[in-house]
Order: C-alpha cells, then sequence, then structure tokens
C-alpha cells in the first residue's frame, strides 16, 4: 500500500503502480516482504523499499542522499547495480561520503565544503589537478621523538605531515622529500612504509581540512 500509494501520487494508474511496485519487489528481494508491517522489517530491507518508493514511478531525474548506508555488502552491489543500469537513460544525482562509490560510479564529482562547490569535474580531471601528489605513510616501532617531528619541518615541500601514535602520514610532490623523510625515519626504530598516488579523499581532506592547496 505504501509504494501503491507514492506511484499514484506520481500519476500511475491503480494497475501500473501495482505492476512497477511489484517488479521492483524482485528486483531489489523483498518481495517475501510486500504484505509486512514497516515496524516489522530490519532496517536494511526499509532501505529497500524506500529505494524502490523513489524508483517506482520511473522518473527522468533521481536524487539520492546516502543511498547506501549502513546496509550490507550485498543490498550495497544491488542497489549500484541497478543504478549504474538506470545512468544510460535517467540523470542521477547522489550525495554520499563512500569516497569509493563515488570514483567507481560517478560520471561527474563535486566536492562540498560549507554550502560551497570547491572542485567539480570527472575524477580524472580531478586526480590531474593534484601534479603527481603522492601520500606517504612510515610505521615505527615506537612513537619517533619530537626531534624527529621538528627536523621534518626543515623540509618545507614534506606537505601536511600528521603524527597518529605509531604511523606518520604526510605528502609530497617531489619523491625526494620522501627519502628525506626516509632517512630520518632509519634512525627511528622505522617499521614499515607506504606509498600511494592521492585519489578523492585525499582531494577532499586536503580541500577541507587546509594543507595541501
Amino acid at each position: 500500500e505504501n509504494l501503491e500509494i507514492f506511484a499514484r501520487l506520481h500519476g500511475l494508474s491503480k494497475k501500473e503502480a501495482r505492476k512497477n511496485l511489484k517488479d521492483w519487489a524482485v528486483r531489489l528481494d523483498f518481495e517475501e516482504n510486500l504484505y509486512k508491517m514497516p515496524k516489522d522489517l530490519s532496517y536494511g530491507k526499509k532501505r529497500l523499499v524506500q529505494f524502490a518508493r523513489a524508483l517506482v514511478h520511473n522518473p527522468s531525474v533521481i536524487v539520492l542522499d546516502n543511498p547506501t548506508t549502513a546496509l550490507d555488502p550485498h543490498s550495497r552491489l544491488l542497489i549500484w547495480d541497478v543504478l549504474d543500469k538506470l545512468h544510460l537513460d535517467k540523470t542521477i544525482v547522489f550525495a554520499t561520503q563512500n569516497f569509493s562509490e563515488a570514483e567507481r560510479y560517478a560520471d561527474r564529482i563535486a566536492i562540498l565544503h560549507n554550502g560551497n562547490i570547491k572542485m567539480d569535474g570527472t575524477l580524472e580531471r580531478l586526480i590531474e589537478t593534484t601534479h603527481g601528489l603522492t601520500r606517504y605513510r612510515l610505521s615505527f616501532i615506537n612513537p619517533p621523538s619530537e626531534e624527529f617531528m621538528l627536523k621534518l619541518k626543515d623540509y618545507p615541500r614534506i606537505l601536511r605531515p600528521q603524527l597518529k601514535g605509531t604511523e606518520l602520514e604526510f605528502y609530497s610532490r617531489e619523491r625526494k622529500q620522501f627519502f628525506n623523510a626516509l632517512e630520518l625515519a632509519l634512525k627511528n626504530d622505522l617499521e614499515d612504509i607506504d606509498t600511494s598516488i592521492c585519489r578523492l579523499q585525499d582531494l577532499f581532506i586536503g580541500l577541507t581540512d587546509g594543507g595541501l592547496e
């Protein structure tokens, strides 16, 4: 009844509404729940029903706010499989805090902060703006000394160094800066290293927290 009402409010006949809601119930794997009260559904099932409710009238524009929040992996894949097919002939706008989903599924990405668009474009274009910025992680057996952190400041092209427990993270566009930090780290019980090219999450943190401009 809930799904049927929303379909009818958007102009569908009772027959069309019934057909569409049953199709979505099958597609999103909640057909056996169609005659249950909302209070008797799990949170995940309610989210799937809400998703179906947004699509039951076959809209040309779909606006979604964190569509996969708190869903199990199977349900997340199910929703993105549906959206991946729908985007071929519909406009889909979605907000998400899941950077991997944005990278995987969005044709165009806008980074929002305090109500303003900080960056906008395809993932490839956004990554290009980093000009080869790389994230480095150094893990230590014991937290490095204050002297170590002070010496890092002698290298202004080591960007946004942050020490969290026994792990140091920083950014740089020059491999040489990593070698400078590594030389210091080898004298401070270095245990492991990790490097990775900056992705969407790094861009977001840099633009919203500062330090990577």
